[in-house]
């Protein structure tokens, strides 16, 4: 049986740790922030006409969801883990010798340092892509954000006894013992 007194004590603890989160408020203005906010990964580049083997590699060599690929240092498009999965899995292919150029998204939707975390979301959902290259004035692939950076710039707003609530209060009910 349920000591409601330890019922009460925990449902209190819950309530105070929600409000903490209220000074933790996140506003529209700081989505007007650079996308340099979100401390974004390097750029990790390959040449066209590197094989589909050797990319893969990269994308797991380097822990990233997405390889920028570069001729002559210009970004020309950008290879993803969704293009592995949706182009390359399944199939009879010769990842030895097949060219990352014919799975690759070309010229994609790209961002500079500068613009805002709000341009990336308008990107994200437009395209619906999961990675944007950001790059220098000359279209050399400098770094990258993600969905993921996005996400973890939102979470970074919480302490993290409120993001570790529970979605429902463990118990509810009322603290009377109502016989039956």
């Amino acid at each position: 049986m349920t000591d409601p007194y330890e019922l009460e004590d925990e449902l209190l603890h819950m309530d105070e740790l929600t409000h903490e989160g209220e000074k933790h408020e996140i506003r529209l203005r700081h989505f007007d922030q650079p996308v340099g906010v979100l401390e974004p990964p390097d750029a990790v580049c390959v040449e066209t006409g590197t094989s589909v083997r050797k990319a893969i590699h990269c994308l797991s060599d380097n822990n990233v969801g997405c390889v920028m690929v570069v001729r002559d240092r210009k970004l020309v498009g950008i290879f993803t883990e969704r293009d592995v999965l949706f182009k390359i899995a399944g199939r009879t292919l010769d990842t030895a010798r097949s060219v990352v150029d014919d799975f690759m998204t070309p010229d994609p939707k790209c961002l500079m340092l500068s613009n805002t975390i709000r341009e990336a979301i308008r990107i994200f959902r437009r395209h619906k892509v999961r990675h944007i290259p950001i790059v220098n004035d000359q279209q050399e692939p400098i770094a990258f954000t993600s969905v993921r950076g996005v996400i973890d710039y939102i979470v970074s707003f919480f302490s993290e006894e409120v993001i570790n609530l529970p979605p429902h209060p463990l118990r509810v009910g009322t603290l009377e013992a109502d016989g039956a």
